[in-house]
């Protein structure tokens, strides 16, 4: 790690010293301190969405959405909303802290990514609407999708090589920068979990020192896609997200960065452990909780089906290479 100037190091403490200063000011001479008593749930479910977001390839969105929807009865649109405009604080928050700390973030690849980024998040955002049934079952099938990764990934433990040893196709960056951000704009997350997942399993990148860049990408996406909804379809922002909002922006300047504090110290395997059980149990929950169609139950029940087989594939190959070459006699 390189060494760092006494400037760098401290940007993020006074980045956080200006949030708040900020914040409060706001609060005390502009806000209603009534939404206090009225959602300070929103605040308690993002003490672990920013820690979520800070320490993993998925953005708070991936605890905020079910919470919300599920349990709370949040309208999905609303809640994809507010999933953006908090990670557009949070994770900015996670990525000055990893920039003070020394830690590596790929600003070329970000660079890269976010033209199709920017054009398909206002895209989504302006042209794409979906009623909340859909959003809930496209959010249900991307984190079963992702679990079944991350299970994948650990299967097969491939390790990771220098990311600047072989430079990723522009052409195959436009292309992630554009889903990730039209599949943002529909769920409010995602961006960073998919270019996580493109470039550690296809491209051998390694975990834990891609996290940093990502959570960057899904901060600056998450500003955009912020922008998008306050310029293009501002009568959306309900109350709920901008009470929301305000009472959760000192929680996610700290737990966010938290988060990327104890990612950076620790191995990600416990982590990891956590984010495969809430990501596949999030997916169940919606088939039995969701009020979803006949034809969405069967999506869901045909996809759950096929990961299984594909995962008991996969073990029993890993299986199969492990008794070989404990079979095979020593030269």
């Amino acid at each position: 790690m390189k060494r760092l100037s006494l400037t760098t190091k401290l940007y993020f403490p006074a980045a956080v010293v200006a949030g708040m200063i900020a914040w409060s000011v706001y609060v005390f001479h502009k806000a209603d301190l009534s939404i206090f008593e009225s959602h300070w749930i929103s605040a308690l479910v993002m003490v672990f969405g920013s820690f979520i977001a800070g320490s993993t390839p998925l953005g708070g969105g991936a605890a905020a959405f079910p919470v919300f929807t599920k349990l709370l009865l949040v309208d999905a649109s609303q809640t994809k909303i507010f999933s953006l405009f908090i990670q557009s604080v949070g994770m900015t928050y996670a990525t000055l802290f990893f920039y003070s700390a020394g830690l590596k973030i790929h600003w070329r690849v970000i660079l890269y990514l976010m033209p199709s980024t920017i054009c398909s998040m206002a895209l989504g955002i302006s042209l794409i609407s979906f009623a909340d049934p859909t959003i809930k079952l496209v959010f249900s099938l991307f984190a079963l999708a992702s679990g079944i990764l991350l299970i994948h990934r650990n299967i097969n433990n491939k390790a990771g090589g220098d990311f600047g040893e072989a430079p990723t196709p522009v052409t195959t960056l436009v292309i992630v920068g554009f889903l990730s951000g039209l599949l943002a704009s529909i769920i409010g997350s995602g961006a960073d979990t998919l270019l996580f997942f493109i470039f550690t399993l296809f491209f051998n990148r390694d975990a834990k020192r891609f996290i940093p860049t990502s959570v960057a990408y899904m901060a600056i996406s998450s500003i955009v896609g912020s922008i998008c909804i306050l310029l293009l379809t501002p009568t959306a922002i309900s109350d709920f997200v901008s009470h929301s909002w305000i009472v959760s922006v000192p929680i996610v300047m700290i737990g966010a960065p938290l988060g990327g504090y104890i990612m950076s110290r620790t191995s990600p395997q416990y982590l990891f452990i956590l984010i495969k059980v809430l990501l596949i149990t999030e997916g169940v929950s919606t088939f039995m909780l969701a009020r979803l169609s006949a034809a969405q139950q069967v999506v869901i029940l045909f996809f759950i089906a096929l990961a299984a087989y594909y995962l008991f594939c996969q073990c029993r190959h890993v299986l199969r290479l492990k008794v070989n070459k404990e079979a095979r006699p020593d030269p």
